[in-house]
Formats: C-alpha cells, sequence, structure tokens
C-alpha cells in the first residue's frame, strides 16, 4: 500500500567553475527532483555511500570495470539498487549508463538562455492575466498569497495536469517521477510540497528554518487537514495552539489561509487561472520548443524533455513577474516571523 505522496520540487545552490567532466560533490550541483516517493526521496539514495560519484562517472556508458579504473569502488548490490530504483540501466552490450540527466556548465548555460528567452516570449501573453490575478486576489483580501497561489497552484499545479504526471516520466520501486541536475546556480527558485493532495507549501531554500520543520510533519499537517474537513475550522486545543502560533488559523479555529475549490469552474480565480495556464500550454505545444530542446541535449524522451525545460521557464517566469512588482515574495521569507507563514500555505480541495 502506498503511502501519501508527497511532491517536491528540491534544489540545491553552486558556484560554476568549467564545463569539465570531473567528479564534484553532490552539493554543488543544481539538483531538482520531480517526484512522488512512498518513504526515501529519491536524493538519499544519490547521496548515499558514493552512490553519486558512480551517477557522474556513468553519464556516458561504460562497462563496471571503467569505474574501477577510476578508482570509484562499487559492489554488484548497489549496482542492483541504483538500478531497482531507476537510476542506472544496463545496455544490451552489457554497459551500464546513467538513466538522470547531467548537464554541464556549458549544457546548463545554453538550456536557461533558451528558457529565458521562451519565458521572455510567453511574458508579453500573460503578463496582463498575471497583474489581473494578483488584483483580484488582493481584492479578496488574499494579497499576501499572491506569490504562493500563482506559483503553486497554477505554474507549479494544476498546469502538469495537461503536461504529464509523475508516473509517465518513470516509476521505480519506491518512487515516481525524474530528478536532474545542472551545474549552474539560480540565485533564486522555489517549489512546492503538497500533503494528501490538499496541503500545499510554497518553499524556497532560503525560507526561515521554522517553515520546513513546522509544517514538513504529517504529524501536525494530516492531522489539521482532517479537523478542518470534519468542522470546517480547527477545535483541538493542541493544533489551535500550533496553528495559530504560524497565523495559520484564527482566534476562533477558522482558517487564515487561503481555500481553493478546483471543482468551481465559475470562480474567478480558476477562470484567471485556466487562461493563464492555457496560454503556456498552447505555446509549449505548438512552438516545437520542446523537440528541439529534447534534440539539442539529448533528453530521452519528450516527456520528461517538457519537464526539464518547463521548469527552468516557471522559474524565469516568476523573476519576470517579481522585477515587474505584479507579485511580492511572500511576507514570511522577508519577515521571518513565524505568524507569517499562512502566506506561504493554501488548501485544495
Amino acid at each position: 500500500m502506498k503511502s501519501k505522496k508527497i511532491l517536491i520540487i528540491s534544489f540545491l545552490f553552486i558556484s560554476v567553475i568549467s564545463a569539465s567532466a570531473q567528479q564534484r560533490p553532490f552539493s554543488d550541483w543544481d539538483a531538482t527532483a520531480f517526484c512522488s516517493y512512498t518513504r526515501y526521496h529519491p536524493f538519499k539514495y544519490i547521496r548515499a555511500d558514493n552512490n553519486w560519484d558512480i551517477l557522474q562517472a556513468l553519464r556516458n556508458p561504460h562497462p563496471r570495470h571503467y569505474l574501477d579504473s577510476l578508482g570509484i569502488k562499487n559492489t554488484e548490490s548497489q549496482i542492483m539498487l541504483l538500478s531497482i530504483e531507476g537510476f542506472v540501466q544496463q545496455k544490451e552490450n552489457g554497459d551500464w549508463q546513467s538513466v538522470i540527466p547531467i548537464f554541464d556548465s556549458i549544457q546548463t548555460l545554453e538550456a536557461r538562455t533558451l528558457s529565458l528567452n521562451i519565458a521572455s516570449d510567453l511574458y508579453k501573453t500573460i503578463k496582463s492575466d498575471c497583474s489581473f490575478f494578483a488584483d483580484f486576489l488582493s481584492n479578496e483580501k488574499l494579497q499576501d498569497n499572491a506569490y504562493s497561489i500563482l506559483f503553486s497552484y497554477i505554474l507549479d499545479g494544476e498546469i502538469w495536469n495537461y503536461f504529464n504526471s509523475y508516473e509517465e516520466l518513470k516509476s521505480a520501486a519506491t518512487w515516481n517521477g525524474m530528478c536532474w541536475f545542472f551545474y549552474s546556480p539560480r540565485s533564486f527558485r522555489s517549489g512546492t510540497n503538497q500533503f494528501n493532495n490538499e496541503f500545499h507549501l510554497c518553499w524556497t531554500e532560503n525560507q526561515p528554518d521554522f517553515i520546513s520543520k513546522e509544517l514538513n510533519s504529517s504529524d501536525f499537517v494530516i492531522p489539521f487537514l482532517e479537523e478542518f474537513k470534519k468542522y470546517e475550522k480547527i477545535v483541538s486545543e493542541d493544533l489551535k495552539l500550533k496553528a495559530i502560533s504560524l497565523g495559520m488559523i484564527h482566534e476562533n479555529g477558522t482558517l487564515n489561509i487561503p481555500v481553493i475549490d478546483r471543482a468551481d469552474k465559475d470562480s474567478q480565480l480558476n477562470i484567471i487561472s485556466d487562461r493563464i495556464i492555457k496560454a503556456i500550454v498552447d505555446y509549449f505545444t505548438d512552438s516545437g520548443i520542446i523537440d528541439s530542446f529534447q534534440d539539442k541535449f539529448g533528453v530521452s524522451h519528450k516527456k520528461l524533455a517538457c519537464t526539464i525545460l518547463y521548469h527552468e521557464v516557471m522559474w524565469d517566469l516568476m523573476d519576470l513577474l517579481l522585477g515587474d512588482k505584479i507579485i511580492e515574495l511572500p511576507v514570511v521569507w522577508k519577515s521571518q516571523n513565524k505568524r507569517d507563514t499562512y502566506s506561504v500555505i493554501y488548501i485544495e480541495k
């Protein structure tokens, strides 16, 4: 039986040095995972032992003794685990190769130059709708949630229903989806965690420590959701105390975070959301950019090429929106105040 699925878009920041194929530690790479998992995040496997060294060495197909020639220790059980969990595959001639895309610094520069050009073009189409959306949220007294809703609900949320699911990318023993690596940092980007496809948290690497500590826990989030669905407010004293401290509820237990009804097709929020999503999906579908990206960088299949490229475009679009002050960073990321945590959370029903 599968446990709850948690979407994590995860990333690390590094410095560009060169495009050489030398072995670099995991912490030096910009790592992204678009996945669901039952127990262990895929990065747990990659960071265990010297698995990351093996994956880097096998960017191109090689027999196992090639690892020995590089002084990279490996065992049969280690290679077997990496194969079962979908990180390497054996070719017909017996060679082994990493399945996960690993972009060197030159490839990263080329990919991100392309993504920024695409985002700049797309931005002309969606800017007015994004501005209207931000104004709508402000009128609904949800201006503090504009960033998290625009990013996590639209650009990193509902749009995936029109692109692809984790399972369409790859299904391994304990996780579905894919991860990939760029050798260049973005100065800023955000991600989305979700619990039970209902509780959504917009997060960034530079957020206050208390956010991940308090909210990446089923001990609080799942009981919170269950109680809200039962009573439409929080009644348990222990849950109330914690939720109030995070600014998630009012003193009477009613929610201080947005609740979005995706099924309500007539809501202004969903009408504008769908318009933004359609413009982006149509651009990706009709322009031929996915095929070009796949061919240029040798990505194994079209759905994966779309997933990687869209992530980069998505972050570029957010940078453009922030630059034009159509949206602002969530309050909690700026204030570092625990009671402002409400600004990065919403519930979808």
